[in-house]
């Protein structure tokens, strides 16, 4: 029944929007016709960081999660593997809390052993940049089928490679070794390792930085929808004089 339910919606579109390859793979599974499906990821907002926002670096490795405090986006993965690094690195836990799941906050806080580990409130949108200006690497640990993270691209606006598991449509986002590392879903001891290679790697960081794409900004993508919004309404004009 959901499937119909799912096929029936998508059926009332005229046009369906993929903001990732795995996606429309996804729709294409459920039947939906290909001609109404267009992979087209999302725009970022680029905003720059306020002036003398990154500290001196004082040698250590600043890994910062980003995200919602939920079982699937795999923090409690995170905290596990990093409580195995040495006293060279530091996690920044950045977390809105989800009040459905409100107890794994306490869960997750009560997991962390390393002395690096630090729990930040939730930031507002326009400090993102701010925040990015002090991380060297962004660690997306989900459990879930990821469609394409925002986080992600917000880390490479700010030119910070990635750490992210490797499903869903962070692998579209994410060359490994390129401009970030992928470890297998849900693997502890894997996103450890990835994390060791940084701290033990000399030069890593820097060949990952220098891997980050360019990203589509916000205004190419209303840009984009606009196109695509006057080419459907012109189609559905044609059609009307047509019959």
């Amino acid at each position: 029944i959901r499937r119909q339910r799912v096929l029936a919606e998508l059926s009332r579109a005229d046009h369906i929007l993929a903001p990732s390859r795995f996606l429309k793979q996804f729709y294409l599974g459920f039947g939906v016709d290909p001609d109404r499906i267009r992979h087209s990821d999302y725009g970022t907002e680029v905003l720059s960081a306020p002036p003398g926002a990154s500290p001196q670096h004082n040698g250590t490795i600043r890994f910062a999660f980003l995200g919602r405090l939920s079982p699937e986006k795999g923090l409690h993965l995170l905290i596990q593997a990093f409580n195995e690094l040495d006293s060279r690195a530091e996690l920044t836990i950045y977390g809105c809390p989800d009040p459905y799941v409100s107890r794994y906050g306490e869960y997750v806080r009560g997991l962390a052993r390393h002395k690096g580990i630090q729990f930040q409130n939730a930031f507002a949108p326009d400090r993102v940049m701010e925040i990015l200006s002090k991380v060297d690497v962004v660690v997306v640990p989900s459990m879930c089928w990821e469609n394409s993270p925002l986080v992600i691209h917000e880390a490479f606006v700010a030119g910070v490679p990635v750490i992210v598991a490797e499903a869903g449509g962070m692998t579209e986002l994410v060359q490994h070794g390129h401009n970030g590392l992928l470890f297998p879903l849900g693997d502890v001891q894997a996103l450890r390792r990835r994390m060791q290679e940084v701290l033990e790697t000399p030069g890593l960081l820097r060949t990952l930085r220098e891997g980050i794409p360019r990203v589509k900004t916000l205004g190419e993508n209303v840009e984009e929808l606009l196109s695509l919004y006057m080419s459907l309404h012109d189609d559905t004009k044609q059609e009307g004089k047509e019959t």
